[in-house]
């Protein structure tokens, strides 16, 4: 690794009008290896806009190193809701830097002790109304293919985000209370679900947690009834979720434009278990 005083000298030519010594920089750069954020934040570094364009292919790069190391870690985890959200921590390492230091289980620790205080007993259906009323979190369909939708810190900053990205607010938070509510593999619009009185319960998060019972599929089944009534009393393993996680970072960057993030996130896709 270079010498760190030496970083912030390197910083100020990364976007010099000479190619070969912009390709010395990058070089020289990457010797810093995946810390080089954080190295550029300890050293209180303070890049122009021009430079941080020219550093974010250094990010880049080093961020597709980390996840492409770490994405397999994913499936030896045993337990599913520990999988699914070492899988959007990943996401947000992505797409807010390696040197953030903010994880999506703080996140959602702190909103699973907030409805413990103030509904001990509470079920799965007063945690919904407790998110998605109380809370406020609901659903966006005017910025719905920014990639930053499957990003669930910026989903609950934002207080809005797509169907996946909210239900697995609702399961994960769940989870942290002892309460039963799973993810439905639903045709074009992802769901949670529960169970009440041995009854299915869908949840869409997406619509303030609106309450879909199984008798009431036929009018909201936009395919086969057989078909999603299927789906809705199957199991949803968290590798499907991931897979429609990645199906829908892949749509969005494409919508953006950016090809190289959706080809990375293709490349993703293909080592995730179907």
């Amino acid at each position: 690794m270079s010498d760190l005083k030496q970083l912030k000298y390197l910083v100020k030519l990364v976007d010099d009008e000479n190619e070969e010594i912009r390709r010395r920089i990058f070089v020289e750069l990457e010797s810093y290896g995946m810390q080089l954020e954080k190295f550029i934040i300890d050293e209180k570094i303070i890049p122009d806009q021009n430079q941080l364009n020219f550093l974010t292919l250094v990010f880049i790069k080093n961020r597709k190193k980390y996840l492409r190391q770490n994405w397999n870690s994913i499936f030896m985890i045993p337990d599913e809701y520990k999988q699914l959200e070492y899988m959007l921590d990943l996401i947000v390492k992505f797409q807010y830097g390696l040197a953030y230091t903010v994880s999506v289980s703080e996140l959602l620790d702190n909103l699973a002790d907030e409805f413990r205080i103030k509904f001990p007993e509470g079920n799965e259906l007063q945690l919904s109304e407790f998110l998605f009323n109380r809370k406020n979190l609901k659903g966006t369909d005017t910025d719905y293919y920014n990639s930053l939708n499957s990003n669930l810190i910026y989903v609950l900053e934002k207080k809005q985000g797509i169907p996946i990205s909210l239900a697995l607010i609702y399961i994960l938070t769940g989870a942290r209370c002892g309460l039963k509510i799973e993810g439905c593999n639903f045709p074009g619009h992802f769901l949670a679900k529960t169970y009440r009185n041995n009854e299915v319960v869908l949840i869409d998060c997406h619509n303030g947690g609106r309450l879909i019972y199984e008798k009431d599929i036929p009018s909201v089944a936009e395919n086969s009834v057989e078909a999603v009534i299927k789906v809705v009393r199957s199991k949803t393993y968290s590798n499907q979720i991931i897979r429609r996680v990645l199906n829908n970072l892949i749509n969005a960057y494409t919508q953006e434009e950016n090809k190289n993030s959706a080809d990375f996130f293709k490349l993703m896709l293909a080592s995730t278990p179907v």
